[in-house]
């Protein structure tokens, strides 16, 4: 009888019983409420859980009976059960997004399907260009007279935007010109210099179109 006792005890004692939540889940998710009620519904399925077994006998993770009363208790612990893992889901998936690079925000925006997973890599990709283009370059700007591949990056944007003109690394007088054409029809200063507002601009052409080299001599 001992045994016994000890043994139901054990069963239900919380260190056997409670859900534990997932070291996996984004506590930081952008979200703050999702995280709240992923251990809200923790709670509330352990205390589930407990209380079945202190009040009505039902062990609802392991039924030893088939009648009414343990069917509704199933049906019940279920439903919390599928509460939990829905939090799990989002937060589990969140991580695993952060770990390939993406912030808070853009899960947000991916979630919301206004961004899929290949737009958030191109906005990354662009800033990373403009990242390292301001580091290397923009501290004098690029002009007519330059040349090299930062020049011929530009070229490329410039013919994705309908510019024909030659994309060799060259800035001359016709880089100059459609490099001014495109500041004036984006309300910019234009100057034909490249700087930070221009470059802007120019990456928020779609990758898709920079590929094709279609200039002409």
């Amino acid at each position: 009888m001992g045994y016994n006792q000890y043994h139901k005890y054990q069963r239900f004692h919380p260190k056997n019983v409670a859900y534990m939540s997932k070291d996996t889940v984004d506590n930081s998710y952008h979200d703050p409420q999702v995280v709240m009620n992923y251990y809200e519904t923790i709670e509330i399925l352990n205390g589930y859980i407990i209380s079945q077994w202190s009040t009505n006998r039902i062990d609802v993770r392991n039924p030893k009976k088939d009648n009414s009363a343990t069917r509704y208790a199933i049906n019940e612990y279920q439903k919390k059960l599928g509460k939990v893992k829905y939090y799990e889901a989002i937060l589990m998936q969140s991580t695993v997004y952060k770990s390939k690079g993406l912030s808070n925000d853009e899960i947000k925006l991916l979630e919301q399907n206004q961004l899929s997973q290949e737009d958030i890599a191109e906005y990354n990709r662009k800033e990373a260009f403009y990242d390292l283009f301001q580091k290397t370059v923009l501290q004098k700007t690029l002009k007519t007279g330059d040349r090299g591949p930062w020049v011929y990056e530009m070229q490329k944007r410039l013919v994705a935007s309908g510019y024909t003109i030659a994309v060799d690394g060259n800035f001359k007088i016709e880089t100059e010109t459609a490099l001014k054409d495109f500041e004036y029809k984006h309300e910019l200063f234009p100057d034909g210099i490249l700087d930070v507002l221009t470059l802007r601009e120019l990456l928020k052409l779609p990758e898709e179109a920079t590929r094709p080299l279609l200039a002409t001599q």
